[in-house]
C-alpha cells in the first residue's frame, strides 16, 4: 500500500482502549509490521502479526527476535482469530489480495498481479475477488466478537461508496459492521483505506 495509510493509527491510538494490535497481512516492504512494533515497543501493549506466507514469515522474524511483545504467526487470518481470545483495540486487514485485473485476459495482467495470484497457487489455493470479500467479511465478524470497547478496524484496498458500488477486500465487510453498530471514522480512495470504529470518533 503505496499510500501508508496504516500510519492513520496514530490519530486513534491515544483513545483506544487497552488490548492488542492485530495485523493480518504482514509487511512486504511497505513498511507497516516495523511501524505498528514500533508502536508498541517498551509498551505493555502487544503485536500479533499474522500472514500465511514463508516470505513474510522471514521479512519480520527480525522484529519478534528483538521485541517481546511482537508476534508472527504464519496463518490465515480468520484460522488465527478462531482461536485466539485477547481484546483487539486495532486491527489492519491488509490480506488475502484484491485483484482488479481480475476480469481482464490473463495475458495482459502486469507481473506483479501474475506473481500475486501465483503465490496463491503455490499454497495450493484458487484465488478469486469472490475469496477475498468472504475472508474479509469471516475476520470482521471475529474480530468484532472480540473487539476492546474502543477498537478500530481498517480495511486496506476497498474503494467506491455505499450508494453506488463498493469494491476490494471490505466490499462486504464494511456494510456488515456499519449494519452493526460501528461508524465510519475515515475513507480516503487514494491508498483504498476504510476505517470504521465502535465508538464516537
Amino acid at each position: 500500500m503505496g499510500a501508508k495509510l496504516h500510519t492513520k493509527l496514530l490519530e486513534y491510538l491515544p483513545n483506544l482502549s487497552d488490548g492488542i494490535l492485530l495485523e493480518i497481512g504482514s509487511d512486504r516492504g511497505e513498511g507497516s509490521t516495523p511501524f505498528f512494533a514500533g508502536l508498541v515497543y517498551g509498551t505493555t501493549r502487544e503485536l500479533y502479526a499474522v500472514d500465511p506466507s514463508d516470505y513474510v514469515e522471514q521479512n519480520v522474524k527480525y522484529l519478534v527476535e528483538q521485541i517481546p511483545n511482537v508476534h508472527f504467526f504464519k496463518s490465515t487470518g480468520e484460522d488465527f482469530l478462531k482461536e485466539f481470545d485477547k481484546k483487539i483495540a486495532y486491527a489492519y486487514l491488509d490480506n488475502y489480495d484484491w485483484n482488479a485485473a481480475e476480469d481482464e485476459l490473463t495475458a495482459t495482467w502486469e507481473e506483479w498481479i501474475s506473481d500475486m495470484i501465483n503465490e496463491y497457487t503455490q499454497r495450493g489455493e484458487k484465488h478469486s475477488n469472490e475469496k477475498c470479500k468472504q475472508v474479509h467479511l469471516e475476520q470482521a465478524k471475529l474480530i468484532a466478537k472480540l473487539a476492546a470497547d474502543k477498537c478500530i478496524i481498517q480495511f486496506d484496498d476497498t474503494y467506491g461508496n455505499l450508494d453506488e458500488h463498493l469494491l476490494g477486500k471490505g466490499a462486504t465487510a464494511v456494510p456488515w459492521l456499519l449494519d452493526n453498530g460501528w461508524k465510519t471514522g475515515h475513507v480516503s480512495d487514494h491508498g483504498g483505506a476504510w476505517i470504521l470504529a465502535n465508538y464516537d470518533v
